[in-house]
């Protein structure tokens, strides 16, 4: 499933420098294909964690809670409780479009001392070959030209080969 794919720790040092707060998946950035779904975990094995919550890239809290609407009604982006039994709460992307790209935080109260933790969502664009035929035909000893025109986010590097050589344009 969604969520078992992603049980990787990241942890982060409170101010008395134990470690207490953790983010999975690990890492500071998340790149994601526009229309996947995704979720990032939030949590601690502290003994009192209390106000776990997220907030969006224009810090706006995101309390939509699944269960707190009709499901047909549950927007895209939603919290839901922790699914491992962890004490946290779950940021849940469903149909990620461009727009939700930014900087998402996690903060709570662990043992009395406020902690938080972000990442930088990164949203990619897939490869759209664009009005390039699939086939095209050449008539040998003549000068021709091949077309592709491809689309996608980060700007792909086009590179061209023919019997597994890679040529240059010229």
């Amino acid at each position: 499933s969604l969520r078992n794919a992603f049980r990787l720790s990241h942890k982060l040092s409170s101010r008395s420098g134990a470690q207490s707060l953790f983010i999975t998946p690990s890492g500071g950035e998340q790149s994601v294909f526009q229309g996947d779904s995704f979720f990032v975990s939030c949590s601690s094995s502290a003994t009192n964690v209390q106000r776990v919550m997220w907030t969006g890239p224009e810090g706006q809290q995101i309390t939509d809670y699944k269960g707190s609407v009709p499901y047909n009604e549950l927007p895209r982006i939603h919290v839901e409780d922790g699914q491992s039994g962890h004490k946290g709460v779950d940021l849940v992307f469903e149909n990620i479009t461009r727009k939700d790209r930014g900087k998402y935080t996690c903060s709570a109260n662990v043992d009395g001392v406020e902690e938080s933790q972000s990442f930088e969502l990164f949203v990619n664009k897939r490869l759209d070959f664009q009005d390039t035929p699939p086939i095209q035909y050449l008539e040998e000893g003549f000068s021709s030209e091949l077309h592709c025109n491809v689309e996608g986010d980060p700007v792909p590097k086009i590179n061209w080969r023919v019997r597994d050589r890679k040529i240059t344009p010229g």
